[in-house]
């Protein structure tokens, strides 16, 4: 493939998006799926009824242009086959069917959670898998071992053949089934939690989309078909971004923010396991996503469900302001993701260890500041 080839599919779904968004925008409106302040005044910073269902417009133009490049036969990766890129289909129409109940009848979270949970069964059905990770001990030569034994961690043994209907079996291995599932999960549930300021996760997703694109490109773990997806990804989100930065147009809603932390997370597996690229990209996120469990848990004694406006890019609000914390948001991804280029594994562990020590202190703090401030107020 040439540069060019990448140029159009990123353009071409890039506009495709675009045009889909301000058709998604009419029709959310005419059906009357529209996210109201009034229905978590506490929590939602817009002031008229906006239009949801926008990741809808991402799915769709992102698997247009997908189909039309498999058509094309540039999608020549073994992991990229027929039944892979259809377990990725299915998977996403049953986050955009679960995201248009949600916003539709307000799911509780219970409920909600079911199709996610599915879709990230249906990709591990279909075959993707992680053949292998890099040890950490090795980075920081604690094993003594050879070093074929101790530079990677196998995760393709056992593996279970299990004979389904129609001749097919499906054949896993628990321990890349069990990663890739709590990763997704992970990834899925951190966008659906960072989607509450405008423009916040269409941005991280398509510039992490074109981190992860370029990584493909420009080191040693070249993989054109991966990038080729990447872009795709990148352009259907910046297409959407235009009707969604602030103040936002249309909204991801449910469907959309999950879809966007699971091809992030997806892309990363495919791309040879690039978890710790994908990590710094959404880190902010994921840190905040554990902590405010902890929190609502621990500290309020409350259900981890319940929502409130005590998540880490509400706090930066009050500090920088509305666009600063987003601009933040996506000047941290991009420093991160980028920095991850050019560290080994000793460095990445180093840099995920550091990291998440600073974002911790930085919550810890705001936290005892609000206690403080809530203190004050009630004497």
């Amino acid at each position: 493939m040439n540069f060019l080839t990448y140029l159009v599919c990123f353009f071409s779904t890039f506009f495709l998006s675009l045009c889909l968004t301000y058709c998604v925008k009419k029709i959310s409106r005419k059906l009357n799926i529209l996210d109201d302040r009034q229905s978590s005044p506490g929590r939602k910073l817009h002031d008229e009824p906006t239009p949801l269902l926008g990741g809808l417009a991402i799915f769709i133009s992102f698997f247009i242009i997908l189909f039309i490049v498999f058509l094309l036969g540039l999608l020549e990766q073994p992991f990229l086959s027929s039944r892979i890129l259809l377990g990725i289909l299915l998977a996403g129409f049953l986050l955009m069917l679960g995201g248009f109940l949600d916003d539709r009848y307000k799911l509780k979270p219970i409920q909600s959670i079911v199709l996610p949970v599915l879709a990230a069964l249906v990709v591990i059905v279909a075959g993707v898998s992680i053949e292998k990770i890099n040890h950490p001990f090795d980075a920081f030569h604690l094993l003594r071992t050879s070093p074929f034994g101790a530079q990677f961690i196998y995760l393709n043994h056992p593996a279970i053949n299990i004979g389904l209907p129609f001749g097919y079996n499906f054949i896993f291995s628990p321990w890349s089934a069990a990663i890739i599932f709590i990763w997704l999960m992970i990834m899925m549930y951190s966008t659906k939690l960072l989607d509450g300021l405008d423009g916040l996760v269409g941005g991280l997703t398509g510039f992490g989309s074109l981190i992860l694109a370029s990584f493909c490109l420009f080191s040693v773990f070249y993989q054109p078909s991966v990038a080729l997806i990447g872009l795709i990804l990148a352009g259907a989100s910046f297409g959407f971004l235009f009707f969604n930065r602030h103040p936002a147009k249309i909204f991801l809603g449910e469907g959309g923010s999950l879809f966007c932390g699971f091809m992030l997370g997806l892309l990363a597996i495919i791309a040879g396991g690039k978890l710790a690229l994908a990590f710094m990209i959404v880190g902010l996120a994921v840190i905040d996503l554990f902590w405010t469990i902890f929190r609502r848990i621990c500290l309020e004694h409350r259900s981890p469900f319940s929502a409130d406006r005590g998540h880490l890019h509400f706090r930066l609000i009050s500090l920088l302001g509305y666009k600063q914390t987003v601009y933040l948001y996506w000047l941290i991804s991009i420093l991160l993701g980028t920095a991850m280029f050019f560290l080994r594994t000793k460095g990445k562990i180093i840099a995920i260890a550091s990291f998440l020590i600073i974002v911790l202190i930085c919550l810890f703090r705001l936290e005892n500041n609000s206690s403080t401030r809530n203190d004050h107020s009630a004497a």
